[in-house]
């Protein structure tokens, strides 16, 4: 289905021996990430954005990164939409100060929660 929508409108697609393993793959990925967000198995990891013209840190952009047991290292770009297409993302984006003021960084200013900027 995948396939034939990548495709474009009013067409069709077979389904090929080679996309059962992407398939099972897409579906052992999410299974793995559904784990990895109910265990905190991502890491959160901070850059700075600083004003160019004053040197003032005005914020600080959150980069998620999932290390994973078998696979190694993740891109974002892999599982992020694998968290889209599942709806994963909406469970591991909730809005509450707590996990990024519990993995804040050093260099943040104490008291107050880093307030992530996400791409569009």
């Amino acid at each position: 289905m995948y396939d034939a929508k990548r495709s474009g409108r009013s067409r069709s697609s077979l389904f090929l021996a080679p996309m059962t393993q992407q398939a099972q793959d897409r579906l052992d990925l999410a299974t793995d990430l559904r784990e990895a967000l109910a265990q905190d198995g991502l890491e959160m990891r901070y850059q700075p954005v600083v004003d160019l013209r004053s040197g003032a840190l005005v914020g600080v952009e959150a980069l998620a990164r999932w290390d994973h047991l078998v696979r190694g290292a993740v891109p974002p770009a892999v599982f992020v939409a694998v968290a889209e297409a599942t709806g994963s993302s909406r469970r591991s984006t909730g809005g509450s100060c707590s996990g990024p003021a519990r993995t804040a960084p050093p260099w943040w200013p104490t008291g107050s929660c880093p307030t992530p900027r996400t791409s569009p």
